[in-house]
């Protein structure tokens, strides 16, 4: 039903007097006005957050996992045993709690490892550079504390995806192959920082090193990480509570080093000629955080390099939508754990 305007006497629309001189110069009545279009604004962006607050709430599937603790050059939960081997790797602003309790049936029939990544969660946070190479050499020697000698299946999300890729390039011997969810693979930095300057204004922020920056790491990380962790759970109201207050679990250093160091420096598609375990990414059609044109160019040039892209699904997809990613692994892995094996038993001929 449409509105229609209402109709004096003469026919034409009536219309409220307009304002005086004297109010458009008040100051008083200026500054109320302003006051209230802020208002309005604050009000609609509490609207905005709370409807994706309830949508994301609304799509979890996510629980507390459970496993032993092993803590040596990091800290990692472990489930399971047997003679393979699958790892977890978690992505930027995250813990091995990103994966929940439904991604604990992989240690049902082989060693699930679900590793803090160098600088977060409960890892050490040593005074290192936090480049590809020291979360991939972490990684590996996590591996071999744990006794692992077969080569390993790598699952990862986000940034996750480029230390498993690292760790597939530089310690070849113990990936078996990687599946990897919303990967930020990009051509050049210009690309990856303008990727990332989409995803608002905290994103912005902590890419780059300004003394704001600093301080504001600064508090969170180190000064009040308690209070860190409140302030995070409601600002990340959308996510499980553990995992929103293990999100602000780093140093400056571990954070800004690993974003700048692993995703902005875009190194990461060259190393894939040095890969030659399978590869396969995975990509929600709807990720802001992921290339999916620059994806598909990759596999074209890299045949151990596989794409799939999924309608309806966003950069999120292993937390929201455990059944799925794991149906996604267990095939990968039943392809990749078979060709490990005819290799482990060809070099031992």
């Amino acid at each position: 039903m449409r509105c229609r305007p209402v109709v004096g006497l003469r026919g034409s629309a009536e219309r409220s007097p307009s304002p005086s001189k004297a109010t458009q110069n008040d100051p008083v009545q200026r500054r109320a006005g302003r006051l209230g279009h802020a208002a309005a604004l604050v009000a609609g962006a509490v609207i905005c957050w709370l409807l994706r607050v309830l949508r994301m709430r609304a799509r979890l599937d996510w629980a507390q996992p459970g496993g032993r603790s092993h803590l040596g050059t990091l800290h990692a939960r472990v489930v399971g045993g047997g003679e393979d081997t699958v790892v977890l790797v978690h992505g930027l602003s995250a813990s091995n709690l990103y994966w929940g309790e439904r991604y604990n049936a992989l240690g049902d029939d082989a060693l699930l490892v679900v590793p803090d990544l160098l600088g977060f969660g409960a890892s050490p946070r040593p005074d290192v550079d936090y480049g590809p190479d020291d979360h991939a050499d972490a990684l590996a020697a996590t591996l071999t504390e744990l006794g692992v000698n077969r080569p390993a299946l790598l699952v990862a999300h986000s940034t996750g995806c480029l230390v498993a890729l690292r760790l597939a390039a530089r310690h070849p011997r113990l990936v078996a192959g990687v599946v990897g969810f919303g990967p930020p693979l990009y051509r050049d930095r210009q690309i990856a920082r303008q990727r990332m300057a989409s995803l608002g204004l905290l994103a912005r922020l902590f890419a780059t090193d300004t003394r704001l920056s600093r301080r504001l790491c600064a508090w969170v990380c180190c000064t009040q990480p308690e209070a860190a962790a409140r302030v995070a759970q409601v600002v990340r109201a959308d996510l499980p509570a553990p995992i929103a207050r293990d999100g602000v679990r780093y140093s400056w250093a571990s954070y800004h080093g690993t974003l700048r160091r692993v995703v902005l420096a875009s190194d990461a598609p060259a190393w894939l000629p040095a890969i030659t375990v399978p590869v396969h990414l995975v990509v929600g059609a709807d990720d802001r955080v992921a290339d999916i044109a620059f994806l598909h160019e990759l596999a074209r040039e890299h045949s151990c390099l596989s794409v799939s892209v999924w309608p309806g699904t966003d950069h999120d997809e292993p937390l929201v939508n455990p059944g799925r990613c794991l149906e996604e692994v267990r095939s990968f892995r039943n392809r990749t754990t078979q060709g490990a094996r005819i290799a482990v038993a060809t070099d031992h001929q």
